[in-house]
């Protein structure tokens, strides 16, 4: 048993810094106040973005075109990736360097995850405007996330698809 005087830390050893002092000395507080300081240290342990590069998915299938519609399949390159959420807009530049954007069909799409590496998932775009996916390639975009042990790393993702080929 701890004695009266022993600080009580919860959480990993990297939490022995200011703020678990601070916490420490907010024994005599009040209870919200309390809370209210975890919170605050614990968000700031989990929203990380690391000094990464873009990752780039390089290999993927095709799975159908329909004018506006574009479903295709790809492998998880890395442990922890979580997946645009249902109805979310991604960046789109093509090979002739227009762009535009294209929402997520969640419906027809894997859930957003987290997933494992290796693991084949499937995406379900529809364009915007009045753009097509009748072009030789496109780059589609958007702001990821790693779910890690000990956080979430925003990461930005790059898929390089070939439309014609695969059809």
């Amino acid at each position: 048993m701890r004695s009266a005087s022993q600080p009580l830390f919860i959480g990993s050893p990297e939490l022995l810094s200011e703020e678990a002092m601070a916490m420490e000395a907010l024994r005599s507080v009040s209870p919200k106040l309390k809370m209210r300081a975890i919170f605050r240290s614990l968000g700031k342990q989990t929203a990380a973005t690391p000094p990464l590069g873009p990752m780039v998915i390089e290999n993927s299938r095709v799975l159908r075109i329909d004018d506006q519609t574009l479903t295709f399949e790809f492998e998880v390159p890395i442990d922890g990736l979580m997946l645009p959420d249902d109805n979310q807009v991604l960046g789109i530049v093509f090979d002739d360097r227009g762009s535009g954007s294209a929402r997520l069909l969640g419906q027809d799409s894997s859930k957003p995850g987290p997933h494992r590496a290796g693991l084949t998932v499937r995406f379900s775009l529809r364009l915007e405007g009045d753009r097509s996916w009748h072009h030789e390639s496109a780059e589609i975009r958007w702001q990821g996330r790693l779910c890690l042990a000990d956080a979430m790393v925003n990461v930005d993702v790059v898929i390089r698809i070939h439309l014609r080929k695969s059809l």
